[in-house]
């Protein structure tokens, strides 16, 4: 099957073409400069900005920072000079989550703490408060700032009210009765004084909320500790909640994102018993759902709703690169947004904020090439701005085209994935990276830029990414065709990709390596297991390696969720979890080089798997490489262990399937960036 080309597919307006016309790989390197050997720091440097939005009467930006002292800071901006008017600096791997304008002049924020680069930073609990000079500056909820009842509490961001600026819906938890077991509660906060009043509890633990735009509390959601999700609804004047949904043992669920303006109806994401997830509207009164939209192929990805926030305007989905489905092709948004799209070429835009007269609308461009950058557009005049870039020394012409491809498993289940080709290639016989993506169940692999897989396209290695049975984005049912198959139906997933690169002429059977992070680590040990004349080295960073020891160690079966959850996906049987465990195969059956890295303050993925299998392929006479680092989590953190991490890497490739290319000592990067 031959590679598809990339395009932005749109249900346009008349006259709106794609961003980039799609172009065959020999025509994007006909004529192109040879792009050089970039600096490792260059792909692992912190962003300098993660996100811009602009205050309700446009006079502001802010935006959230990365610091080069490893921590975090959310800035103010005068938006006609960009002079800073305000900041406010974490300590620590501390960084802003999410920020929210709730008035001209106010801005609340939450906090999260980075575990490491291969897991998602958790949220504290901290809600602070600034005004756009940088004053009063205040900690409103969490484990510091006290609490009228004596517990401690913590509280997240939950939903601005437009005609209340003074007040904001705040999700609020008590800690310390027993991890997991607090059932949360939706109150109002004042943006200033942090004074609360209670809205509605929550009917299970761990519930999320979603509240109409009068802020009365309408759906709640959560699951139960066979982690079997009930949807819950409250009529408008208060009362009981009442069960809308109940999952079933393998049912599908549900995840409600908006309350119609009228109250009487919300868009729910509804799971499917095959196929992607839709879109529908249900009716509360009698339990009525109308589709809305969905794709034959992906779940919704992005839902642009209308500048008045009256209903949801378009919706994207991540089917190879993104595709936009138009719902109201007369919305100002959407005008704008085309707009923007035929605008910014060769990326494809979202709308992060807008000024309360919807006159100026701040965008983020992004592609495969480029990390991402944002611009303001002025509807008035239809005049695009350049606003900054998150990684302003990335240069997109020197980096890899992300090619979207599709491939029949052996059972037959269609899978797809990504494949990186280096700029300097014309795509043949090329050594190939096999890189599985963590989890393993809901998270997958996207469009996008991705620091990894272009440092190995910059050093000539193509990358193959597979959306492996278990993975998010096709479904439910693809989804839980990934049930305790870690050891299986997985690797047989990415052993079925790599064999149809080979056969396509892509990857050259005699220079291929697997390398993973996460479950992607296991996956790296296990695929060669597997199939032992496939690969020529393993890399494992910070994998899990021991199965039976999952049930023991790390945070996941801290609580009696995470216990149900291993023993449905993961599986159980000491038989069962003996076979699938690299630990206990290793000895007679990993067989080729293999590189170790782990962190040893990894909660996740505790170092003792890494630990495990190290010492049984040294006892076999195999010992493998080994890194490991004091003070770095699920994934390194710092620069200069990334730096010493992916330098020794490509050694470790370039040894077993670069061929010519030796390792070269990768300098610094001359710029770094400036602290606000």
């Amino acid at each position: 099957m031959a590679l598809r080309a990339l395009l932005f597919s749109l249900l346009v307006l008349p006259g709106l073409v794609a961003a980039e016309t799609p172009k065959t790989l020999a025509q994007m390197e006909t004529g192109a400069a040879r792009v050089p050997e970039l600096p490792v720091d260059d792909f692992f440097r912190h962003s300098e900005f993660d996100d811009v939005k602009i205050s309700p009467t446009g006079e502001y930006l802010a935006a959230s920072i990365k610091l080069a002292a490893d921590t975090g800071a959310l800035v103010v901006l005068r938006r006609a000079t960009l002079e800073r008017t305000g900041v406010f600096r974490l300590a620590g791997r501390s960084f802003i989550s999410d920020f929210r304008w709730v008035g001209p002049e106010r801005l609340l924020f939450s906090v999260a703490e980075s575990q490491g680069s291969k897991s998602n930073p958790g949220l504290t609990g901290e809600i602070y408060g600034m005004d756009a000079d940088g004053r009063n500056q205040k900690l409103l909820i969490g484990p510091r700032a006290g609490s009228r009842s004596g517990r401690i509490e913590i509280g997240f961001l939950n939903a601005t009210l437009p005609d209340n600026p003074d007040h904001m819906l705040v999700t609020v938890r008590g800690i310390g009765a027993g991890r997991g077991t607090d059932f949360p509660r939706l109150e109002r906060m004042h943006v200033r004084t942090g004074a609360r009043s209670l809205i509605a509890r929550a009917p299970i633990a761990n519930a999320s909320f979603l509240a109409d735009r009068n802020g009365r509390a309408r759906l709640a959601w959560g699951a139960d500790e066979n982690n079997r999700q009930k949807v819950f609804l409250r009529e408008a004047s208060g009362g009981e909640w009442r069960v809308i949904h109940e999952q079933g043992a393998d049912g599908p669920t549900w995840s409600p994102q908006f309350v119609y303006p009228d109250g009487a109806s919300a868009l729910i994401e509804m799971g499917q018993p095959t196929g992607p997830n839709g879109l529908y509207r249900y009716r509360f009164a009698d339990g009525e759902t109308t589709l809305v939209v969905r794709d034959a192929t992906v779940d919704p990805w992005f839902i642009a709703y209308a500048l008045d926030r009256s209903a949801p305007v378009a919706v994207a989905f991540m089917d190879g690169g993104p595709k936009l489905t138009l719902l109201d092709r007369e919305s100002p948004l959407v005008k704008g947004w085309a707009a923007v799209l035929r605008s910014v070429e060769g990326t494809f835009s979202v709308p992060t904020s807008w000024t309360d007269d919807a006159r100026l609308v701040v965008f983020r461009a992004f592609s495969d090439r480029n990390p991402g950058e944002f611009h303001i557009l002025d509807r008035d005049s239809m005049k695009l701005t350049y606003l900054l870039s998150s990684r302003r020394w990335i240069k997109p012409e020197q980096m890899a085209r992300m090619e979207p491809i599709s491939f029949k498993a052996r059972d037959g289940l269609t899978v797809h994935g990504y494949l990186t080709i280096p700029p300097n290639s014309d795509g043949r016989k090329m050594p190939l990276i096999l890189n599985p993506h963590g989890g393993p169940i809901g998270p997958f692999d996207i469009w996008g830029w991705n620091p990894e897989t272009q440092l190995f396209a910059n050093r000539g290695y193509a990358t193959l990414q597979v959306n492996f049975r278990g993975s998010g984005n096709y479904g439910e049912a693809f989804t839980r065709a990934g049930l305790r198959q870690w050891g299986d139906g997985m690797i047989d997933d990415m052993t079925d990709a790599v064999r149809w690169a080979i056969a396509e002429g892509i990857a050259d059977p005699e220079r291929i390596c697997v390398y993973g992070a996460s479950y992607g680590g296991y996956a790296a040990a296990m695929a060669p297991i597997r199939e032992p004349n496939l690969y020529r080295c393993a890399v494992g960073y910070v994998g899990v390696y021991d199965m039976p020891f999952m049930f023991a160690s790390g945070d996941i079966p801290d609580v009696r969720g995470g216990r149900n959850f291993l023993r449905e996906w993961l599986g159980t049987g000491a038989e069962f979890l003996t076979r699938i465990s690299p630990v206990h195969r290793a000895a007679a059956e990993l067989k080729v080089p293999m590189f170790i890295i782990t962190g040893n303050e990894d909660f996740r993925a505790p170092p003792e798997h890494s630990q495990r299998l190290r010492r049984v392929l040294t006892e076999a006479g195999r010992p493998p490489k080994w890194m490991e680092r004091d003070f770095e989590g699920h994934g390194f953190f710092k620069l200069e262990n990334n730096r010493a991490l992916y330098t020794e890497m490509l050694a470790f490739f370039d040894a077993h399937i670069g061929g010519e290319r030796k390792a070269t000592a990768e300098p610094v990067a001359a710029t770094s960036p400036s602290s606000p």
